[in-house]
């Protein structure tokens, strides 16, 4: 009996040093390892987004999340933290900020529009900061005056905003948004001496 005591000591001894090695050995190679490959990802979703500008450019972030980064950053993660016995810092995750200037996405655009026909238009605020301000200006062809509808926020940097409805006559819009500090972004660029048409058909 004492012998079996000794042996099953020894052996958790041995397992205690083996876990302890693992552990050191994780800390020394696959950590640096680790945190090199969340800061190569940021720098290729800082490359993504600042590409965006459609709904199939949407579809390639999308793609990333979904397919990716499952088995090139969430797996070895869980793992990696087994290993050390403790959950990965937040730097060590793969959720990051966005970190780019403000840019405002329209990602379905509608050179026509039926007439009496309502159109709500999804809108996408890449910002590090929320707004303070975003809105939709929009006025008939051939007047002067803008009218202006504030955009709803839905979740995270996504938005909405119904166009004037019904619609009966040509008109022309642009969105504006104001960050807490900076200038205004505009969409499109050129706004608001150029902006998005719709022209109306029956």
């Amino acid at each position: 009996m004492g012998l079996r005591r000794e042996t099953h000591g020894r052996l958790c001894l041995r397992q205690r040093r083996f876990v302890r090695a693992q552990r050191a050995l994780a800390r020394q190679l696959a950590w640096p390892a680790r945190q090199n490959l969340v800061r190569a990802l940021g720098a290729v979703y800082d490359h993504l987004l600042a590409t965006v500008s459609t709904t199939c450019e949407l579809g390639t972030v999308a793609n990333w999340n979904q397919h990716n980064l499952p088995d090139l950053l969430t797996a070895p993660g869980d793992e990696l933290a087994w290993i050390l016995g403790e959950p990965l810092p937040a730097e060590a995750q793969s959720a990051q900020p966005y970190r780019g200037p403000t840019r405002v996405i329209v990602p379905t655009l509608r050179a026509s529009l039926a007439a009496n026909a309502p159109q709500n238009l999804k809108v996408i605020i890449l910002s590090e900061q929320p707004p303070r301000r975003a809105a939709l200006y929009w006025r008939k062809l051939g007047e002067s005056r803008f009218a202006m509808i504030p955009l709803t926020h839905l979740v995270r940097g996504v938005y909405c905003v119904g166009l004037p409805s019904p619609a009966k006559d040509d008109f022309e819009y642009y969105v504006k948004v104001e960050p807490d500090s900076g200038r205004p972004i505009c969409f499109p660029a050129t706004a608001p001496k150029l902006n998005q048409t719709v022209v109306i058909w029956p």
